[in-house]
């Protein structure tokens, strides 16, 4: 874990997944790959719906 606490993204998901990847370093090696996968897909998911405001909601 890091000494320094990170920097709010402001975004609780981004935030939530940061955290789990700080915490990684704690859980057994065996644990890694399932996890890494985890986090990696909270990410892209994210960053594919980046600049939607609303995403199921339809235009004017």
């Amino acid at each position: 874990m890091s000494e320094i606490p990170p920097e709010s993204t402001g975004d609780p998901t981004i935030d939530a997944a940061l955290e789990r990847l700080d915490t990684l370093a704690a859980r057994p090696v065996h644990e890694h790959p399932a996890e890494l996968e985890a986090i990696h897909r909270v990410l892209r998911d994210a960053l594919s719906s980046a600049g939607r405001d609303d995403a199921g909601s339809e235009g004017p």
